[in-house]
């Protein structure tokens, strides 16, 4: 008769699955842990498929020997109401009835017990190794889990990376141009072209000529940066008036007397305009 207790189970648990389990060692789960569970899993599934029938079968062993002693105790009575009527084997009969009152009194009860030992065991180990694999399963599930969001992780770092290279090389070019748009500023200025200039403009027209407009015309024109008069108009003649300017200006990579001539002559198209003459021109600021 097959008997199984706690203690066995928890070596051959031990023994079947000990090593394997030990085996999960690392700082981060990786697919290999994963791969190594669920083969662990599946050996479970197969320890499960092959301990409880073995483990039914001792039960059924178990029951069968009860149902021998049970068998073996009636014919017995039965064997002494036949010595009843021999009294010649009622001697015989009676040793033998009393050793199966012992066997009755003792081993069917330890039979009894052994069977029901054998039926608490095998229901603690179904339902042990049935945690056991549930607890597996959940354990691959977080694994994959974590699996996964590493991976998301990552993608975010990489992508964080990319940013960050990215902006810094914008700031290097960002850098390189405002470097380069000092050098171009301090070129032009070393070239003397943003130098300012003022002049004094003496300009003759018709008296039916607005100033006002004249301004804004020779605000215009290119380079001329203020337009100021130093006097009211004066009247020059019935029909004609005089009004002397002040004209700040930039030359660019002109000649200054070449930039006073394109002045001149963008002054003059103005149809009341008779005569225009410069007077003092000098630097007013170096830039």
């Amino acid at each position: 008769m097959a008997s199984f207790d706690r203690k066995k189970i928890t070596e051959i648990a031990k023994k079947e699955f000990g090593s394997m389990l030990q085996e999960q060692d690392g700082p981060q789960p990786t697919q290999q842990a994963v791969e190594m569970i669920q083969q662990l899993q599946h050996q479970l599934g197969g320890t499960l498929e092959q301990t409880l029938p073995s483990l039914q079968a001792a039960i059924e062993g178990d029951m069968e020997a009860l149902a021998n002693i049970n068998q073996l105790s009636q014919g017995a009575g039965q064997a002494l109401m036949i010595a009843l009527q021999d009294p010649s084997q009622v001697q015989a009969l009676q040793g033998a009835m009393q050793q199966i009152d012992i066997l009755s009194s003792e081993a069917l009860p330890a039979a009894q017990e052994e069977a029901a030992n054998d039926m608490e065991v095998a229901q603690m180990l179904g339902q042990e190794l049935a945690a056991t694999a549930d607890g597996l399963g959940s354990a691959v599930s977080s694994l994959v889990d974590l699996e996964k969001h590493n991976a998301e992780m990552e993608q975010k770092a990489r992508s964080e990376q990319a940013r960050i290279a990215t902006q810094e090389t914008l700031g290097e070019d960002l850098e390189k141009a405002v470097r380069e748009s000092f050098a171009i500023q301090e070129a032009f200025r070393s070239s003397g072209l943003a130098d300012i200039y003022q002049t004094e403009a003496f300009i003759i027209s018709d008296r039916t000529l607005n100033f006002d407009d004249l301004y804004n015309i020779i605000r215009a024109i290119e380079g001329v940066t203020v337009v100021s008069t130093s006097t009211e108009s004066e009247k020059v003649s019935d029909i004609r008036q005089k009004v002397r300017l002040k004209i700040k200006f930039i030359k660019g990579p002109r000649e200054i007397d070449r930039y006073l001539i394109l002045l001149k002559n963008a002054v003059k198209r103005v149809p009341e305009v008779r005569s225009m003459v410069f007077g003092r021109t000098e630097l007013f600021a170096a830039a």
